[in-house]
C-alpha cells in the first residue's frame, strides 16, 4: 500500500474534501481537484509538449456518440497496469491492452523522446493522484484501487474537411476519467437542462462513468458530456480512463448491508454497448437528457 499511499497523501489532492466529490457525483457533474500554485506552469509546458508531438498526425473520426457528431481529432494512447505503475513499453502489451493498436503505438513511439516522456510522466502523477483521491471518495477501498488499470488518450481537437473537432455527446463508460485540458470546447449536460463549460490550468477535471453508475447501483451519475471546436481553435487533452479489473465479479463497498450483497460483475465491452441502447440501463437517464436538454437525435439511435 506504500506506492498508493505516497500518490495520495504526497499531493495537494489529498486535501480534497471527500463529502464534496460524493455530493457533485450524486448529481452527475463534473468535480475539479485543484492543483497546488506552482502546478498550473508545468502543466501548460507538459501538455504544449503533447500538443507538439500530435500537431504532424492526421486528423481522424472522433467518436460520434449518442448524437452521431461528426468531428474529428489526432489522439494517441498510453497505459498502465495500474495506478503508479510504469506504462506498458512494448508492442505485445499495448496489442493485449487494447484493440486501438495504431494509437496505442503511435504512444509507444512517443515515449522515446526524453522530453515527451518526462511531460507524460509529470501529467500521470498528477491524473493518478487525483483519480486515487476520487476512488476512495466514491467507496472503492485500497486494494481493490490498486487493481484497476489506467489508459491515459491525449486528444488534439482539430476542425477538418468543414467538420468541428470534438466528440459527440455520451457519458464515459468507464469507472472515473480524470482531466487535464487546454482550451475551451467541453461541455457538460447536466440533468436539470444546464450546459455548462469548465476550461482553464487550475484543476483536474473529474466525472463519473457509467460503470460507476452501475457498480454504485444508481447512487452516482454518470457525466454526460461531448466537446465541440470550431474555427481556427486548436484544443489538447489528456483523460486518463480507470477501469475496474475486466470479467470479474466487484465486491460493492463495504456500507452496512453490502457484506451480504452479491457483487458487480465487470464486463467493460457489454457495459459500453449497453450505454448506447434505448433500452438499455441508462435509457431512463438519456430520457432525462434529452428532455431537459429538448435534442432531436437520429432516429437510428433511438428506435
Amino acid at each position: 500500500m506504500a506506492v498508493l499511499n505516497s500518490v495520495h497523501h504526497g499531493c495537494t489532492e489529498s486535501r480534497v474534501d471527500l463529502q464534496a466529490i460524493r455530493t457533485t457525483f450524486e448529481t452527475g457533474k463534473e468535480f475539479i481537484v485543484e492543483w497546488g500554485n506552482d502546478q498550473p506552469a508545468r502543466v501548460q509546458q507538459a501538455m504544449n509538449d503533447l500538443n507538439t508531438y500530435l500537431s504532424p498526425f492526421d486528423p481522424a473520426l472522433s467518436y460520434e456518440g449518442t448524437d452521431q457528431k461528426v468531428a474529428y481529432r489526432k489522439s494517441c494512447w498510453f497505459a498502465s497496469e495500474g495506478i503508479a505503475r510504469p506504462f506498458l513499453d512494448t508492442e505485445q502489451a499495448i496489442a493485449l491492452f487494447d484493440g486501438d493498436l495504431r494509437d496505442g503505438l503511435s504512444g509507444l513511439r512517443a515515449l522515446e523522446d526524453p522530453r515527451v516522456r518526462a511531460s507524460m510522466d509529470y501529467l500521470k502523477s498528477i491524473l493518478d493522484s487525483a483519480l486515487v483521491t476520487t476512488s476512495y471518495a466514491v467507496g472503492i477501498d485500497e486494494d481493490l484501487i490498486q487493481r484497476c488499470t489506467v489508459r491515459y488518450r491525449v486528444i488534439q481537437y482539430t476542425p477538418h474537411a468543414g467538420h468541428p473537432g470534438g466528440i459527440g455527446l455520451h457519458p464515459d463508460g468507464n469507472l472515473l476519467s480524470a482531466l487535464i485540458t487546454i482550451g475551451d470546447g467541453l461541455r457538460v449536460y447536466d440533468l436539470d437542462g444546464t450546459i455548462r463549460a469548465p476550461s482553464g490550468v487550475s484543476g483536474t477535471i473529474m466525472m463519473g462513468g457509467s460503470t460507476l453508475y452501475r457498480w454504485s447501483r444508481g447512487k452516482y451519475l454518470p457525466t454526460f458530456h461531448d466537446v465541440d471546436i470550431g474555427g481556427d481553435q486548436v484544443k489538447v487533452s489528456i483523460v486518463a480512463f480507470f477501469n475496474f479489473p475486466d470479467l470479474v465479479t466487484i465486491p460493492y463497498s463495504l456500507s452496512p448491508g453490502d457484506e451480504q450483497t452479491a457483487g458487480f460483475f465487470h464486463d467493460i465491452k457489454w457495459i459500453k454497448e449497453d450505454d448506447k441502447l434505448p433500452h438499455g440501463q441508462l435509457a431512463p437517464l438519456w430520457d432525462t437528457i434529452i428532455a431537459q436538454h429538448k435534442l432531436v437525435l437520429p432516429p437510428v439511435v433511438r428506435k
